[in-house]
């Protein structure tokens, strides 16, 4: 198993074995967000948790 390690969008907190844990994440690398909509369980990015 890879090594995880925190998805590099900035406002996700999802561990992850590649560079982004979504395609929400990958499409929005190069914006500056307040929140992640992600929609993993446990991400502490989402405004909803």
């Amino acid at each position: 198993m890879a090594d995880q390690k925190k998805c590099a969008h900035a406002a996700c907190t999802c561990m992850t074995d590649k560079k982004y844990c979504s395609k929400f994440c990958e499409d929005r690398k190069d914006t500056a967000e307040i929140a992640c909509e992600c929609g993993h369980p446990g991400c502490k990015g989402d405004i909803a948790s």
